[in-house]
């Protein structure tokens, strides 16, 4: 049997009471009562799972639900897997229950924060904000008539950059369409995904690797895209890279993962297709490199969501009122609804 990890075994002894077997069972734990207001942004899944990134053990989505009693990635720990996970539950339960204002960027996350133990009512969903002086910036005319597509962000499994590099090579070299690859391979990551992409990448003639974009030049990046591509095949959690894009005036095309079409209405702001689908993507592709009305209209849609300033002026108000739990502040800033002529 494989003994579990020495953390994880120092949390058992001190979350348990001795049954006559000498087993153990877990032992509730106590309400978590700091003594002034504690406001909680959940940026990752941590409190529902245990790697925070809903993935399994080859970093593939696992497509965990909120709240559900996962133990698939507790193997580490056989046999006291039920009890450290239901210690787990207790102790996430009881922190739960202690914050006075959870932050959700997502009504994804929300639901995962719910199913943790948060009170529904002490649970505020607003996306992340963007810096106010960040503004929609005039774009620079095409030179040769091509869609500029870009991508930012990085080079792993769960962003779904496969998934776009199939898109490009089903449109073939001579579609009328670029394509901007930002970001690079992380040095930790010894996974030999980031590197079978750029060789893949670099033997398109319609794709460029550009390397890392330094924060400073983003508004001269977006100058020179027509949208942003977000591929991922793994739930996001209101993704910056969107919430950026559409404060620049660039619209989005992503997958229909959880995070993302919370922010992007299909012929409002942007365009969605389904996730992991490549053959799905070159279609919105070419419909939009093809229709330069569409092009239009979406980038007429993408808008600021909210700013830094907005978002934290909101969440002061709502900690020292009590006024905002419960409430989602997305409506406030939705995207525009789609033309009627897009819909469909």
């Amino acid at each position: 049997m494989t003994k579990p990890r020495r953390g994880l075994r120092r949390i058992a002894r001190t979350s348990c009471t001795s049954r006559t077997d000498g087993s153990c069972r877990a032992s509730p734990s106590p309400p978590w009562t700091p003594a002034s207001p504690v406001l909680w942004t959940h940026v990752d899944f941590l409190w529902t799972c245990r790697g925070g990134k809903l993935l399994d053990a080859r970093a593939h989505p696992c497509g965990a639900k909120p709240g559900a009693a996962c133990a698939s990635c507790y193997d580490d720990i056989d046999a006291e897997r039920a009890l450290v996970r239901q210690v787990r539950e207790e102790l996430v339960g009881a922190m739960a229950r202690g914050v006075s204002l959870h932050h959700a960027p997502c009504p994804f996350m929300a639901e995962h924060v719910v199913g943790a133990g948060a009170p529904r009512d002490r649970v505020l969903t607003a996306p992340y904000g963007v810096p106010a002086s960040m503004r929609a910036v005039e774009k620079t005319p095409s030179a040769d008539g091509r869609l500029r597509l870009g991508f930012i962000g990085r080079w792993n499994r769960i962003k779904g950059l496969s998934v776009l590099l199939g898109a490009i090579e089903r449109l073939g070299e001579s579609a009328p369409v670029a394509l901007t690859l930002y970001g690079e391979r992380e040095v930790w990551n010894t996974d030999t995904y980031a590197m079978e992409i750029e060789a893949r990448a670099r033997r398109l003639a319609n794709v460029r690797v550009a390397g890392r974009l330094d924060p400073s030049r983003l508004a001269d990046a977006h100058r020179e895209l027509d949208a942003l591509v977000v591929p991922s095949v793994w739930a996001e959690n209101s993704p910056v890279t969107i919430l950026e894009a559409l404060a620049l005036g660039t619209p989005v095309v992503c997958s229909d993962e959880a995070g993302m079409t919370n922010l992007i209405r299909d012929g409002a702001n942007g365009l969605v297709f389904s996730s992991g689908d490549a053959q799905a993507l070159a279609e919105k592709l070419e419909i939009l490199a093809r229709d330069g009305d569409l092009r239009t209209h979406l980038r007429a849609g993408a808008r600021c969501v909210r700013t830094v300033e907005e978002g934290r002026g909101g969440i002061r108000a709502r900690i020292l009122t009590g006024a905002a739990a419960g409430r989602s502040l997305e409506g406030e800033h939705a995207p525009a609804r789609p033309a009627a002529a897009l819909r469909g």
